[in-house]
C-alpha cells in the first residue's frame, strides 16, 4: 500500500501512531484494521480503494470524523481510508439569501460553519459538535439547531461524489444515479463506497436569538412534561435540547427571530414559572457562526470553538455507551416518571437529551430519504461513561442497558442511525430506515458494491 500511496500516509501496526488512527474518537469497541492510509485527496482514495483489493484486503472502510458510537469506522482486518485532510469548503454559487457550497467529506462540522459564514455569511442545518466529520453526519440524516425550519443536513444535499469499488467516481444528483443520491442521503452507513465531495444548498439565517437556562432537581418531572406539551408542537422557528441528569437540566435552543419573541414562547410553555433555576443566559442577533458556537460555550463570541485541527488527539477521545429512541406520541406521565427516577440512581456521567421534532420533519414523507423518522415528535440520546476495556458486564453498561428496557414502553421501536447501537440486533435496518427504505437500500446496494467491499455490523447488506 504505501508503495502505491507516496505522498499519502499509510500506518500500520508497526507505526508510531497506529495507536492514534486504527480506532475513530469513540474508541470502546477495539479494533484492529491491517492499515490506515490517511488520504489527501481523491486520487488518493481511488488507489487506496484499489490497492487494498490487489493486496487481498476486500475490505475498506470510509473515516471521515470518526465519531461513530460503536468505532463502525473502523473495522478489524481491514483498510480505513481516513478523508478527514479532504476538507476544502468553497462557496461556489450565491443568490442572497441562498446558496451552493462544495465540500470535501472529510471536513468537520466546525470549518464548514465557519468557511461557509466567513464566504459569504451563510448557514448549514448540521449538528451541534464542531468536530464530527460532515461525511458520516450527512450520511446518517444529521440533526441540528435549525432542523425544524429547514429539516436534517441530508436534506440540502444537492450532489454528491463517490469512489466505488472499482476506482469509478461517480456523481449522484437528481438527474444521475437517482437511487444512490437517495440511498446516502440517511441510509450511507459507509455502504456503498466512499463520498469524497458534497454539494449543499446553504442559507442564511439573520436572526438568531440564543438561550440557555439551567434548572437544579427539584421539579425535573414537572420540567420535561412542561417540555413535553410546549415544543414539539411549537413554532418551527424554534429548536431546543433539553438536557437532563440527576443534578438538574438544562434547556438550550435557537430561534430565528428576536429574544423578546423566544422569551414570550419559553414563557409560555410554563418551564420558567416552575422555579428553581439556577442560571440563564440569552443572546440577541447572533450571527449565524456564533450561534454554532454558543451551543457549546454559552456565548456567541467564542467563535475560535469552531476552529478544530484536521486530525484529533488522544486527548479527544471519549469512552461511552449511547443510545436513541424516538417517540411517535407525547411521554404519558409513567413514562416521565421512568425518565427521571430512571437517572435518581445513575452513575455520575449518565444522562438524557430530548429533541423536539414536529415543524417541517410533519410535511416530509417518510419515504424523501432513508431518513425515516419524519412523523416523530421528539427524539432521545441517553448516555453513560466507560472505561478503556469495559465491556457489556461494566456496571455502567447495565445501567443503560435497564434505562432502556424501563424506556421501550413509550417509544416507537425507531432509532437514529447516527447514533448506532449493536444491541438493537439483527433488525437494525428497520429500527434506522424502516422497512420500506430498508428494502430499497437492500436492492440499491449490489448495483455500487456488488462484493460488499464497504461494510460494518451494520451497514447496509447485500440482498
Amino acid at each position: 500500500m504505501g508503495s502505491v500511496l507516496p505522498s499519502a500516509d499509510y500506518i500500520t501496526p508497526t507505526h508510531g501512531d497506529y495507536a492514534l488512527f486504527s480506532v475513530g474518537q469513540r474508541p470502546r469497541v477495539p479494533r484492529h484494521p491491517t492499515g490506515v492510509v490517511l488520504a489527501q485527496n481523491e486520487a488518493q482514495v481511488v488507489k487506496s480503494v484499489l490497492c487494498a483489493q490487489k493486496a487481498g484486503i476486500n475490505h475498506v472502510v470510509p473515516r471521515a470524523g470518526g465519531h461513530s458510537y460503536e468505532d463502525f469506522s473502523s473495522q478489524d482486518n481491514a483498510i480505513v481510508v481516513d478523508i478527514a485532510a479532504i476538507n476544502y469548503v468553497t462557496v461556489t454559487a450565491n443568490n442572497g439569501d441562498t446558496g451552493l457550497a462544495k465540500v470535501g467529506a472529510g471536513a468537520r462540522l466546525g470549518k464548514v460553519y465557519s468557511d461557509i459564514f466567513n464566504q459569504g455569511g451563510f448557514n448549514f442545518n448540521g449538528g451541534t459538535c464542531p468536530t464530527v466529520g460532515i461525511g458520516g453526519h450527512v450520511s446518517g440524516g444529521g440533526y441540528g439547531m435549525v432542523a425544524r425550519q429547514f429539516g436534517v443536513a441530508a436534506d440540502r444535499v444537492v450532489s454528491i461524489r463517490m469512489v466505488l469499488y472499482n476506482g469509478t467516481i461517480v456523481v449522484a444528483n437528481s438527474t444521475q444515479h437517482q437511487d444512490l443520491y437517495w440511498a446516502v442521503r440517511g441510509g450511507g452507513s459507509g455502504s456503498f463506497g466512499i463520498i469524497t465531495e458534497f454539494v449543499i444548498s446553504v442559507f442564511k439565517t439573520t436572526q438568531n436569538a440564543m438561550f440557555k437556562i439551567a434548572f437544579d432537581h427539584t421539579k425535573q418531572k414537572e420540567l420535561l412534561a412542561a417540555w413535553m406539551r410546549y415544543f414539539p408542537s411549537s413554532d418551527a422557528r424554534l429548536t431546543t435540547q433539553y438536557n437532563v441528569d440527576k443534578h438538574g437540566s438544562t434547556l438550550v435552543g435557537q430561534f430565528l427571530g428576536t429574544k423578546d419573541q423566544v422569551q414570550k414562547m419559553i414563557q409560555d410553555s410554563g418551564m420558567l414559572s416552575l422555579g428553581g433555576i439556577k442560571e440563564q443566559t440569552w443572546s440577541d442577533n447572533c450571527n449565524s457562526v456564533g450561534a454554532k458556537a454558543f451551543m457549546w460555550t454559552s456565548s456567541c463570541d467564542r467563535v475560535d470553538i469552531l476552529n478544530v485541527p484536521t486530525y484529533l488527539s488522544q486527548n479527544d477521545k471519549e469512552y461511552s455507551k449511547s443510545k436513541s429512541d424516538y417517540g411517535s406520541v407525547l411521554l404519558p406521565q409513567a413514562g416521565i416518571d421512568a425518565v427521571v427516577d430512571g437517572l435518581a440512581n445513575s452513575p455520575d456521567w449518565a444522562w438524557i437529551q430530548f429533541e423536539a421534532l414536529g415543524g417541517v420533519f410533519a410535511t416530509i414523507p417518510t419515504n424523501a430519504t432513508p431518513y425515516v423518522h419524519r412523523d416523530a415528535l421528539f427524539s432521545m440520546q441517553y448516555a453513560v461513561s466507560m472505561q478503556k476495556g469495559q465491556d457489556r458486564t461494566a456496571p455502567n453498561y447495565q445501567w443503560i442497558l435497564n434505562y432502556e428496557q424501563s424506556l421501550k414502553p413509550f417509544v416507537n421501536g425507531q432509532h437514529y442511525q447516527n447514533y448506532c447501537d449493536m444491541d438493537i440486533g439483527p433488525n437494525y435496518g428497520v429500527a434506522y430506515w424502516g422497512q420500506e427504505n430498508f428494502d430499497r437500500l437492500k436492492k440499491i446496494k449490489p448495483r455500487y458494491d456488488p462484493h460488499n467491499i464497504f461494510r460494518s455490523e451494520q451497514s447496509v447488506p447485500l440482498q
